[in-house]
Parts: structure tokens; sequence; C-alpha cells
């Protein structure tokens, strides 16, 4: 079959997931048993010679098969379809899942069907890139501008970020962008590790990873907060203690906090100099983390995993409201850097979450890449590592130590399955694992995984 006509045969799900819960991996205060899981896709075409486009959505355990039959929804919008066109065009896919009216109706542009809209057209850029045979944040770098541009949907943007700023952004960013590729394939892009922090972990585990994030050559590390404040302190001062002065420490709450409380802990937290508060409170609440960042000053606000949308985002930086804008689960990430370029008077960094999860979320990565550049947003971003779990052989951008090194032409998922994955099946409740492994580093975490027990 030729090339040219090659279509879409199938999309495969897959509900995979890991017992994380076990040592409380991946545990916080508003998370404190995580089972690390993925609704995985394969969209493969009925070409022989016709590389497949994986996508995925990250979740926590309970609720993964929901998040698979919302992508199987949209399996008749792909099937059929011409892989040439898709890949020309990833967008205008987007654009039609987003506006299909009743599917539109469970969000908008939120929630479940946002996110299983974004794992579906993940999978079409991961084709795409397969096909030009480059990384995706090579084929994306590489871009003209115009073509880029023509990728974002500017609705509801416009007041912000105009077709034409984007456009401008991106012409300028062209000036130098072969030097700053040069820079980043030879020295790597920095990256902090939040292996250290789980809130399950005792002091003596924390510790000792601490000490070996450092050894490693890690220059920040993050803790989890937010469930008991004392423990917090206590918690706080032994990671102080172990990383010194010069390592940064972040700190994360995972939006446990009302807004007066999230002040309130972070100026208790204050003196062991956390370089960012993280989720203090409501993902939603524009207002509510603007008067946070004005009263915690010079601890900085971070937010962005859960902001539900691009408008969402918008209002974030137009109120001022953080420092450091992350990268979202449910957003697209594509619409976000050139949002916070044009907002850049009050932004210092993007800030991405680059998650083992025993696949490889490179997809955040290589978009931090592509933002350096194609955009030129300056060299003082950081990717998170979470590294606690397995990660399978993958061919994608890889951390190492503190650098992310970008590959060769890639997936951005592994193509075989590590043996630590559940795959189509229902997911066993890892209580009695927990009640015989692990101790939690919160005296109030602990209560409240016995009293769940």
């Amino acid at each position: 079959m030729s090339v040219q006509t090659a279509r879409i045969s199938a999309l495969e799900t897959y509900d995979i997931r890991f017992p994380t819960s076990r040592e409380l991996d991946g545990s916080d205060a508003m998370n404190p048993d995580p089972d690390y899981s993925a609704a995985y896709l394969v969209l493969r075409t009925d070409a022989s010679d016709e590389p497949e486009g994986h996508g995925f959505v990250f979740t926590i355990g309970r609720g993964n098969d929901i998040q698979v039959a919302a992508i199987e929804a949209l399996r008749p919008y792909v099937v059929g379809r011409r892989v040439d066109e898709l890949c020309a065009d990833p967008g205008a896919l987007a654009r039609d899942l987003n506006n299909d009216s009743q599917l539109r109706w469970l969000g908008p542009e939120k929630g479940i069907m946002h996110m299983a809209v974004g794992a579906v057209v993940n999978a079409v850029w991961d084709l795409a890139a397969k096909r030009a045979r480059k990384p995706l944040w090579k084929l994306l770098a590489d871009a003209e501008p115009e073509w880029l541009v023509s990728q974002i949907d500017f609705r509801y943007l416009s007041d912000a970020l105009t077709e034409q700023d984007a456009l401008e952004l991106l012409r300028r960013g062209h000036e130098g962008r072969q030097e700053r590729e040069w820079q980043l394939t030879e020295r790597g892009f920095p990256a902090y590790t939040t292996q250290p922090g789980w809130l399950g972990y005792s002091d003596e585990k924390l510790s000792r990873l601490a000490k070996e994030a450092v050894a490693d050559g890690f220059r920040q590390i993050k803790l989890k907060v937010g469930d008991d404040l004392d423990d917090d302190i206590r918690r706080c001062r032994t990671a102080r203690s172990v990383i010194g002065p010069e390592i940064r420490m972040a700190i994360d709450a995972n939006q446990r906090w009302d807004v007066d409380e999230a002040i309130t802990w972070t100026r208790a937290l204050a003196e062991f100099e956390p370089y960012w508060i993280e989720e203090p409170t409501s993902p939603d609440d524009v207002l509510g983390h603007a008067a946070v960042r004005r009263a915690v000053t010079p601890v900085k606000v971070a937010t962005g995993e859960h902001v539900q949308n691009r408008v969402v985002f918008k209002q974030l930086l137009q109120a001022g409201s953080i420092d450091i804008p992350g990268c979202a689960r449910q957003v697209f990430a594509e619409q976000i850097p050139g949002l916070a370029r044009r907002h850049s008077q009050r932004t210092e960094r993007l800030c991405s979450a680059l998650a083992s999860v025993g696949l490889a979320l490179a997809g955040r990565a290589r978009a931090r890449i592509v933002r350096v550049i194609g955009i030129s947003v300056g060299r003082s971003r950081v990717l998170r590592l979470g590294n606690a779990l397995p990660e399978p052989e993958v061919d994608a951008p890889r951390v190492v130590g503190v650098e992310i090194e970008p590959a060769a032409p890639s997936t951005c998922c592994p193509t075989g399955r590590h043996p630590a994955w559940r795959a189509g099946t229902p997911h066993g409740r890892g209580d009695s694992q927990r009640a015989a492994r692990g101790r939690a580093g919160s005296a109030t975490h602990r209560r409240n995984a016995r009293q769940r027990r």
C-alpha cells in the first residue's frame, strides 16, 4: 500500500497500572496512596511499512478504566483517516475532537474527555515524528513558525496572545536557534528530583535519597508537604541539613490548603528557604494563588499540573498569580509558552514534570527543549524527574544526573511492555501490601493509612 494512501486502521487501548502504593512512592498530602497508572493507546495503520503512534494519560489508579473508556469513545473520529493528512496537521484533529458538540458538553475542554483528546492528539504527534524519522522535539524545533502557529487554537487567548504575536515570537526565536540546539545537545537540560521527598518516606529514606540526589549532580530537590506542620518542619530541617545551603529545595502541597492556611504554613517553613511552594491551594483559584504569592514572597509560587485548560493558565498569568507555570496534564502544552513569554515580566521560569511511571513521559521534556531552541525562553528552565519507578528501555530524551540528553529518532512511549505493567485487567488493592511494607514519614500520614486499612 502506498504511504500516501495509508489510513489509521485501529486505535487500541490498554489499562496499565503500577503498585506504587506498596512503598508509598508518589505519596503526598492529597494523594496518600497512589498507584501510578496510564490509560495507554496505540494508533495502527493499514500499511506494513508505517510506524505506530503512541499516547497515554497519566492517572493514579482507580478511574484508569474510565479514562480508557473516554479514549475509546474517540475511536470513530480517528480510525479511517488518512495518515499523511493527520500528520501534516495534528492541530486540525485536536480542533475536530474538542469541537464535537456532544463530547464538548462533557467539558468543555476540561476533565476526562479533554485528557482523552490530548492522548489521541499526542499519539498523532508521535506518529508524525516517527514518519519524519526525527525525535518529536527536533520535528517541532525545525518547523517553520507559520506551521507551528497553525497548530494552536487561539480561541479564548486572543486578548492576551494573538496569532501575529505568536508568529513574531517564533520568528525572533529562530535567531540563534542552531546555537541553542547545539548547547542543549552538548550540555543537556537541567532537572530536579522529587525522589527524596515523597510524603510516605521515613526520615532515614529521605536523608539517604537526598544525599544520593546531590551526589548524582542534582542542584534541586522537592519535598511533599501539607499533611502535618510539625512533621513538615522536621522533614524540611532534615533535608536542608543533608543537602546544605547551596542546593535548592522546593515544596509541594498538592492543593491541600485553603488560602489563609497556605500562607501560614508556607511562612512557617520559610526558615528552610524553600525555592517555591507548588500547588498551595485549588488549581482553579486564580485570585487565591495571587493572594498567596503576595503574602509569601520571596518564596515563589508554582502551579500548573492540574490547571484545566489554556483559559485558566491565561488568567493565572494575567493576574500575576504565579512565578513558575508548570506544564499541565490537562492543557495542550503548545499553548502555554507563548502566553508565559507574553507575560514574562510576571513569570520567571517554565517547569515541567518528567515523572517516571515506568513509561517515558518525554512529551513534556521535548516541549521544554523546543521552547528553549525555538522560542528562546532562556536557560533558567528546569525539568522534574521522579525516578522511583522501573524504566523500560526507550529511545527518547534521557535525564542523566541533572541533564536531559536529546536522543535519536524515537517514540514518546515504549514499544514493549515492562514486566511491572498490568494491562487490560482490573488492578488489585494495595492496602494489605502497604500494611506489610514501608513506613510513612508523616505521623498524620501513618494514622490515615491505618484508618484506610
